[in-house]
């Protein structure tokens, strides 16, 4: 778990160092924030989650069914 917990903080701090290297114009800030965007974002994630939700079962029932027949 440590590992991990290094390992996120190490690669999160890499990237931020190589986000400000490369993009120095780059400004993040809360008046950027659009939050229709977010709620359309998480709508289609959600979908997202329950199109694969949804193949993992078909996927699974297919393999019972064949095993049961």
């Amino acid at each position: 778990m440590y590992a991990n917990i290094f390992q996120f903080s190490l690669t999160l701090i890499v990237q931020v160092t190589m986000v400000w290297r490369y993009y120095p114009h780059l400004r993040i800030g809360w008046r950027f924030f659009d939050k229709a965007l977010v709620s359309t974002m998480m709508g289609y994630g959600f979908f997202m989650f329950l199109h694969g939700l949804a193949g993992q079962v078909i996927l699974f029932l297919t393999g019972w069914l064949l095993v049961r027949c």
